[in-house]
């Protein structure tokens, strides 16, 4: 089958490689190109009456080079030295992929990755070869792939700086192939991947090999379906069915039962109803527990849930509702100690241009957990609950650019946000805690303006919050504990000499508790024929901390500041070499 299929894309290519879109592009493309850049920064840093954070001086200094050949080739370098660290990565070469196109023929070629559905294969790279065969006005279409899916990585191995497990070179691919129109279709896929067993032997002379992982595979059949039932429904479903083994050598066939091996399924089911006026749907999703496929980076298992879904859009757009309410559980099949129950709910409003300028959004959700045993081994058979409530609040008025001298090129805006979070944890007498509150709410305000016609753009803002911890009954002499917290600033920013020069300043101060924070800032930066930029930046915080048992001079208040400063220097460039060579001989450069 493997031998068939590079057969067939071989053909596929050369028949098609004088049209093909892509191909196209790769004879059209320079023979060489280099591009990258050099990046170097210096910072002082100075602590007041505090021990220094960091060093009083520091630089870095990187550089990356790539010579790209025909746009495939890539070779790339890159360099980094600073005062703490020196690295530099010997030339790597990475075949690019390509997808060469002619009229409903695709091919891959090289690193590419490919999409089936999410409990088959969803989308890992792979270095080999894949077809795409998408006929207009024809009922069947499909696709296929084959190649690496992970490089070996020999036991002992010390060639990357991060220390890397042994791993078997493992390859794999599959097909998917589709039946019915665009409204109405099903497919229908296989993707297998397995390790190869002898890209990994036991060496008596490494210890580390005594050590290797076991080898996998894995088959994994799947099935998709979308149904438009009339004008406003659409039905949609998703089915995984996974063969997962975790230890190849112990099975001679990719279906036959073993205590290595793992059966388990994946279904999920979507039906929405779509009208002019609104939206609504549910959808369930339920997953077995240990379900996995090669074919996925991450996979969400043991998990069982139902939402409703509700949307809305009225006076031309203008405004939109929003909302969903669901029940999830794990322990799908009753062999953990405990289920976790979740139940999730949330609302969004937003309104935009009701009123003339004004912009408003209001957002709610609720979600509750708690933990139920399965086997009771106390009185009380709910042994944990939580409850999260979060409630948030926006609205931004814009003003300006109406056309009158004094205004124009001007825009001001006037914004509110206000959030409250609310989480309450429930536990049984048994645990200790009985009741553990935690609480933040957040109210900020700000104004910005911006004259285009100067470069000036400036804002004020203001940030008012508190924080509150109560611990039920193991604080019930103390009582809750409260936290405030302010912040306001001042930022102005001007560009000068075509934009070129983007200067920045502005000051902050902030309270918490007790405490006092004050902070001042500038920022320079200046670009230089679009491939050299300067940027200084330099700022000054200063701290006063109370402690709680006022102990020590001035009142027991410790003062400490820091002052950082930064000055850095970029180059990029992108050069075709054979161009750049012939300038030069003409006397162009």
């Amino acid at each position: 089958m493997k031998k068939l299929f590079t057969a067939l894309s071989a053909i596929l290519f050369i028949a098609n490689v004088s049209n093909a879109q892509d191909i196209e592009r790769v004879i059209k493309a320079p023979w060489l190109t280099i591009t990258g850049g050099f990046q170097t920064s210096g910072s002082t840093y100075r602590g007041f009456n505090l021990e220094n954070r960091r060093d009083p001086f520091g630089y870095q200094v990187s550089a990356n080079l790539n010579f790209n050949v025909k746009g495939v080739l890539d070779i790339p370098f890159s360099l980094y030295l600073s005062s703490k660290n020196k690295t530099f990565n010997t030339p790597a070469f990475n075949i690019a992929g390509i997808s060469p196109r002619y009229k409903w023929i695709t091919l891959h070629a090289g690193v590419r990755a490919m999409e089936f559905s999410p409990y088959t294969y969803a989308g890992v790279n792979f270095t080999g070869g894949g077809i795409e065969l998408y006929p207009e006005n024809f009922i069947v279409k499909g696709k296929a792939f084959y190649g690496l899916l992970n490089k070996k990585i020999l036991a002992g191995d010390t060639s990357s700086p991060t220390v890397l497990q042994p791993a078997y070179s493992r390859y794999g691919g599959g097909g998917m192939i589709t039946i019915g129109t665009q409204a109405n279709n099903i497919d229908l896929i296989v993707f297998a991947a397995a390790d190869k067993k002898k890209s990994l032997q036991l060496d008596s002379n490494n210890p580390a090999s005594l050590l290797l992982p076991l080898p996998q595979d894995n088959t994994v059949l799947g099935l998709n379906t979308k149904q438009k039932i009339g004008d406003i429904v659409l039905l949609a479903a998703s089915y995984g069915f996974s063969a997962f083994s975790r230890n190849s050598n112990l099975s001679s066939g990719m279906f036959e039962k073993n205590i290595s091996r793992i059966f388990s399924h994946a279904v999920n089911l979507t039906v929405d109803i779509q009208t002019k006026w609104f939206n609504t749907g549910i959808s369930a999703r339920y997953i077995d527990p240990n379900y996995q496929t090669i074919g996925a980076l991450y996979m969400t298992n043991d998990i069982a849930d139902i939402t409703l879904n509700a949307s809305s859009s009225l006076w031309s757009n203008r405004l939109s509702i929003s909302g969903s309410f669901g029940f999830q559980r794990n322990n799908v099949k009753k062999e953990l100690s405990s289920t976790d129950k979740n139940i999730i709910g949330n609302i969004n409003v937003s309104a935009t241009e009701i009123v003339k300028n004004l912009t408003l959004s209001f957002s709610y959700s609720n979600y509750n957990t708690s933990a139920e045993a399965v086997q009771v081994i106390i009185n009380d058979s709910i042994k944990y609950a939580q409850i999260n409530n979060n409630l948030s609040f926006g609205a931004t008025y814009s003003f300006g650019d109406n056309g009158k001298p004094r205004n124009k090129n001007t825009r001001h805006s006037l914004s509110l946000q206000a959030m409250t979070q609310g989480v309450q944890t429930l536990n049984n007498e048994f645990s200790g805690l009985s009741n553990q509150k935690n609480s933040i709410t957040n109210i900020s305000a700000s104004y910005n303006i911006g004259i285009s016609s100067i470069g000036l753009n400036g804002s004020v803002h203001g940030t008012v919050g508190s924080s509150s911890v109560s611990n039920g009954a193991l604080d019930t002499a103390n009582g809750s504990t409260r936290t405030l917290t302010s912040n306001t600033g001042i930022t102005l920013s001007k560009s000068f000499i075509k934009k070129t020069l983007q200067t920045s300043v502005g000051y902050t101060a902030g309270l918490s508790g007790k405490n006092t924070s004050n902070n001042i800032r500038f920022s320079a930066g200046y670009i230089l024929k679009k491939s050299h930029r300067f940027n200084f930046t330099v700022g000054y915080l200063m701290r006063t901390i109370t402690p709680d048992n006022n102990t020590g001079s001035d009142g027991g208040k410790n003062k400490t500041g820091e002052l950082t400063a930064t000055l850095s220097y970029s180059y990029s460039f992108n050069m075709d070499v054979v161009n750049t060579i012939k300038k030069l001989k003409n006397g162009k450069i």
